[in-house]
């Protein structure tokens, strides 16, 4: 049999040598060359190398025996969480900060405390980077800083401040740390209690409560004070509770008001509160305290408000007439109304005008003498005439204008071509106009008259 000259990987073989001969590190196994195990084949067959990272395996040894810290993951040698390949590929080293990364996990396995930012470890906010970039450091007060998160998620209550990290307004430092201030803590201004507890200022190089409000039982609130809490001065109940004043050491309401939403506030009374005498209930206009409530007197209704006590005007809801106490009234079907003959002028009843409405002649004659209803409204009747001020209905006399004889009452008259009322011939006007009595013969006479 011809000898065998294998050339390439996958040549033809019978022996190992076959293949040793031509290919370094290759060896006849199957009748095939082959790379023996832990090299790989390379440029188209003529070379078995040392296996990289990238190369296909089917197993970790394939790529431990070669390369530390790598393992095979879905048929590719590749390096460990962790670590990273040289550019050669053929070794696998632990990453450091600003090593490129895909996940969290290829940072975190490598350096406690670094993310995968962006393509690239970095270290977590709180953290930095020692030189050579193997740790991440947690930051404390006073390191440098870029911004508020590099403090705050290290130091909780901090900030960074002209590129310092320093406690937050409202935060002092203690052993490293920032705790909240409380009442009774250091300050150097106002802002440096405010931002801790409300309503507190900060007097004296300490933190007090603001005046009105009390300090709680753990010292970290200021409360406000209430109707009933102890003071000194007014201003300790009126800068929280509106209407308040210091009497008798404790916060109280002024006069005419009282206490409401828990003696967080003083409001003014209104009529059904409680009173003992006519001056709690001052605030309530020409109201007075009966039976212990504040009421509105007789001919008065307090308003929707409840704040002021009206008169009580034609209209308005009556129980009797005793209610309806302006003159002319009565209370009618639980309603103040006119009595007959009077009407509604203002917040008044008036005696009834000629023009004014009627449904009746009643409703007129009741208080105007000559007049009837006439379509509504009341009108004088014939012989009558309106007076100058439409209030009374007067008898037409000799001389005031007319449209028929029935329109001049007086006996012996009748109305004249010239439109007035005038006596018949032979008879003349009395001084006053009402009436016609006979010419007597001393009396001047006018031709045709």
């Amino acid at each position: 049999m011809c000898p065998i000259f294998a050339g390439t990987v996958n040549d033809s073989c019978t022996s190992n040598s076959d293949c040793a001969d031509a290919v370094a590190n290759s060896e006849c196994n199957g009748g095939t060359c082959q790379c023996v195990a832990d090299y790989v084949s390379d440029n188209g067959g003529s070379e078995c190398r040392d296996r990289e990272i990238g190369d296909a395996c089917q197993d970790d040894t394939q790529c431990t025996d070669v390369i530390g810290n790598s393992t095979c993951d879905s048929g590719t040698c590749s390096c460990l969480p962790g670590y990273i390949a040289n550019d050669a590929g053929d070794a696998c080293t632990l990453r450091t900060i600003g090593d490129s990364c895909g996940t969290d996990s290829d940072c975190v396995q490598a350096v406690g405390n670094s993310v995968c930012d962006g393509g690239v470890c970095r270290c977590a906010d709180g953290y930095y980077a020692t030189g050579s970039g193997d740790s991440c450091i947690q930051r404390t007060l006073n390191d440098t800083c870029s911004t508020h998160s590099d403090c705050a998620a290290a130091v909780s209550g901090s900030t960074c401040e002209s590129g310092v990290c320093v406690c937050d307004s409202g935060y002092q430092t203690t052993s490293g740390t920032c705790t909240l201030r409380q009442i009774g803590d250091a300050c150097s201004v106002d802002s440096d209690c405010a931002d801790a507890v409300q309503n507190s200022v900060c007097e004296g190089g300490t933190c007090q409560c603001d005046v009105g409000y009390v300090t709680s039982a753990d010292n970290s609130a200021c409360v406000a004070n209430t109707v009933g809490d102890s003071c000194t001065t007014n201003s300790e109940c009126s800068a929280v509770i509106a209407n308040s004043m210091c009497a008798d050491g404790t916060c109280q309401c002024r006069t005419g008001y009282v206490s409401a939403s828990g003696g967080s506030s003083c409001v003014r009374i209104t009529v059904g509160d409680q009173c003992t005498a006519d001056s709690d209930c001052s605030t309530i206009t020409d109201s007075v305290c009966t039976s212990g409530t504040c009421s509105c007197p007789s001919g008065t209704r307090a308003n929707n408000a409840g704040t002021s006590c009206d008169a009580i005007d034609v209209g308005d809801t009556c129980s009797d007439n005793t209610d309806c106490s302006f003159g002319n009234s009565e209370c009618l079907n639980g309603v103040c109304a006119c009595v007959d003959g009077y009407v509604r002028r203002g917040s008044s009843c008036s005696e009834i005008g000629v023009g004014d409405p009627c449904s009746t002649d009643s409703d007129c004659a009741a208080t105007l003498t000559g007049s009837e209803c006439v379509d509504g409204s009341c009108q004088c009747r014939t012989g009558y005439r309106a007076s100058s001020d439409n209030q009374n209905c007067d008898i037409v006399q000799i001389g005031d204008p007319c449209g028929t004889d029935a329109d001049c009452t007086g006996a012996n008259s009748q109305c004249g071509t010239s439109g007035t009322c005038e006596c018949i011939s032979g008879y003349t006007a009395s001084a006053d106009g009402g009436s016609c009595y006979l010419r007597k013969y001393i009396q001047p006479c006018i031709a045709g008259s």
